[in-house]
Formats: structure tokens, sequence, C-alpha cells
């Protein structure tokens, strides 16, 4: 099939390199928030329970940057 941004189902295809097997590659659509949304989704899930107040502040800190970093060039 030709490559269409459209497909509802992600096709193969090559990625990085073609030494490497092809693969789909899903986009987000939403960039903003991405970071600080997956952080709370996870500890919401209880994947970080027992974790230390240091911990979350860390995480915080590295999902504000995340959601903050922009593309250079």
């Amino acid at each position: 099939e030709d490559l269409q941004k459209s497909l509802i189902m992600p096709e193969p295809c090559p990625f990085l390199s073609r030494n490497l097997p092809p693969c789909s590659i899903i986009r987000p659509t939403k960039t903003k928030g991405v970071a600080m949304g997956a952080l709370k989704f996870l500890t919401d899930m209880g994947l970080f329970i027992g974790q230390s107040p240091a911990f979350f502040a860390l995480m915080k800190r590295l999902a504000q940057a995340a959601d903050a970093a922009q593309r250079e060039g």
C-alpha cells in the first residue's frame, strides 16, 4: 500500500535505518502536556506506589522539561 498520513491502522515502514526491520510508527496528535499527562496516568495506575516524594518531584521536573522541549534547527 502507499504510505498515507490519514490511514487508521499504521503500516510497517523503514524507520531510522533500512538495516532494521520495518516497524509501525504511531505519532501523537496532541503534543502539549503529554509528558505530564503520561506521568499522571502512570501514577494513577499505581505504577509508582511506594515511591518517595523526592522521586515524584524529580519525575515532575523531568516531565515539565520534556513538555517544554523544542526541536532544534
